[in-house]
């Protein structure tokens, strides 16, 4: 055990310093693994704690960073990983999963973005699970040209059944675009809220169209069997819903339009049915109710409602 005291003088402080920090690492077992490209250039370490996995970073064969990955002890990687381009601007930074046994680096659930080489946004959007989800948003010299809406519904391929084109100030182009508008606030208060879900129509002005609430949802909707999914049926194709929200805090809804078609063939009648499903999040801040307010009123935001 070593007492510092303020009678140690420089040389012996530092002496002491040293020695402790080396019973430190010798303690924690703290190593680095190097590997080198032909040209004598790092290409790749790795930092290890007690032969656990906390670091790495890859080189370009130029000497520059390529990326840096942090670790949790399950080897899966904490945060973010940074990416960068040869010339040493920054690529990237994805949420990703390295595997050491077979050295791959696969996209994981949380935030994806990727810059070009002036550091401008190319791409920005969300994962889950190795897939895309929600809104992703695409640049062209930083402007916003397009934004897509991805979506997992179970073992389905991943797909995007919403999008949005910009022009050069940022407007939406709505003959370039098909999108859900819906009317009801970011901010709603405790207890029920209706609302109006506007949407262009894939089948035929005549269909029907079913608009499901799911609450507690995953991005990917495979709890949905669990989940307490309320469904309104539109019967006038008018868009009206509701959602309840019992305690206060902030809650993604996930639901989906289902939109079905009926025609009889005369020929031979037979029934044709035509189906389409598109679902869609939007995310709510919920607060307490005023004393002035009734906690048994619905507010209402649909448009029946705001055309009275």
């Amino acid at each position: 055990m070593f007492v510092l005291t303020k009678k140690a003088n420089q040389g012996n402080l530092y002496f002491i310093i040293g020695i402790l920090f080396l019973l430190f690492s010798s303690c924690n077992d703290s190593r680095i693994e190097q590997k080198f490209f032909q040209n004598g250039k790092l290409e790749d370490e790795i930092f290890y704690e007690n032969d656990i996995i906390t670091k790495r970073k890859i080189y370009f064969d130029s000497g520059n960073l390529r990326n840096a990955l942090y670790y949790l002890e399950d080897n899966t990687v904490v945060d973010t990983l940074f990416d960068y381009y040869d010339t040493g601007e920054k690529y990237g930074d994805f949420a990703r999963k390295y595997t050491k046994s077979n050295d791959t680096i696969e996209l994981k659930s949380g935030k994806y973005r990727r810059y070009d080489l002036k550091g401008n946004v190319m791409i920005d959007g969300l994962s889950y699970n190795g897939e895309r989800i929600g809104w992703w948003k695409y640049y062209n010299e930083g402007v916003l040209e397009e934004m897509k809406y991805f979506y997992q519904k179970g073992d389905s391929k991943n797909k995007y059944n919403q999008y949005m084109k910009f022009d050069s100030v940022g407007n939406i182009i709505e003959s370039k675009s098909e999108y859900f508008e819906i009317t009801l606030p970011d901010t709603l208060y405790v207890g029920k809220s209706a609302g109006t879900l506007k949407l262009k129509k894939r089948l035929k002005e005549c269909s029907d169209t079913n608009i499901c609430i799911g609450y507690d949802l995953k991005p990917d909707y495979s709890n949905i069997l669990e989940c307490k999914v309320d469904t309104f049926y539109s019967k006038d194709n008018d868009g009206f819903f509701g959602v309840t929200f019992e305690t206060s805090g902030k809650y993604t809804i996930r639901g989906f339009v289902y939109e079905v078609n009926m025609e009889l063939k005369n020929e031979n009648k037979t029934l044709l049915l035509e189906e389409d499903e598109r679902p869609f999040e939007k995310e709510f801040y919920v607060v307490d109710r005023p004393d002035s307010i009734s906690k048994e009123r619905v507010m209402r935001y649909d448009i029946k409602r705001v055309k009275k």
